[in-house]
């Protein structure tokens, strides 16, 4: 860090512009980086178990549980254009509480859901929220986060949902042997809350 202010400091006694030496990544940490990281570990927290849930506790069939696991994408893929539009609307910070909201609220559905269906609607719900999630982080990003240091805030970001994926995908099996695989949804919920 200590070489990179310099190099901040040296662009600007060059006149390069650049980011003012006083900013650091810290700076971004309970903003953009934690957040990205709890939301990340949230989402990857049910990844495993997800067709176990879905095939013994709904008796879903095989089909429903390809359909079930790739809810979250396909809601991405469908929904993107309109959370941009929504986006020039809501403020940064509001959209992500509210993206927030409602990760934490169909969490909780999922884990009260009885029926395979009522699982997909309550999912691709939730791919929308997440979409909503991910599209506020990279636009407070894109507006707040000064050019000379969004390459580093952006690899940290993307270092901290690796390690999320890893520390995730190993205790949403310890939860789930030890609990009920259902509890997998109030984990993901209290970890998209604290976000």
């Amino acid at each position: 860090e200590i070489l990179c202010s310099m190099a901040v400091v040296s662009n600007l006694a060059n006149g390069d512009g650049g980011t003012p030496a006083t900013v650091s990544s810290r700076n971004f940490i309970v903003r953009l980086i934690l957040p990205g990281l709890l939301q990340g570990k949230a989402q990857t927290f049910v990844t495993p178990m997800l067709p176990i849930f879905v095939a013994v506790d709904l008796a879903g069939s095989h089909s429903m549980v390809g359909i079930i696991a790739s809810s979250y994408p396909i809601s991405t893929f469908i929904f993107s254009p309109a959370v941009g539009v929504m986006m020039k609307h809501l403020h940064n910070s509001l959209a992500s509480c509210l993206a927030l909201g409602v990760l934490v609220s169909t969490a909780v559905l999922s884990f009260a859901a009885q029926s395979v269906y009522v699982l997909l609607v309550i999912r691709m719900i939730g791919g929308i929220g997440n979409t909503s999630f991910d599209i506020s982080q990279k636009a407070y990003m894109a507006a707040e986060v000064p050019p000379g240091i969004r390459g580093r805030i952006t690899a940290q970001i993307a270092g901290a949902q690796k390690w999320a994926i890893m520390i995730a995908a190993l205790l949403s099996g310890v939860v789930a042997e030890h609990l009920a695989t259902r509890s997998i949804f109030l984990v993901q919920a209290s970890l998209s809350f604290t976000a």
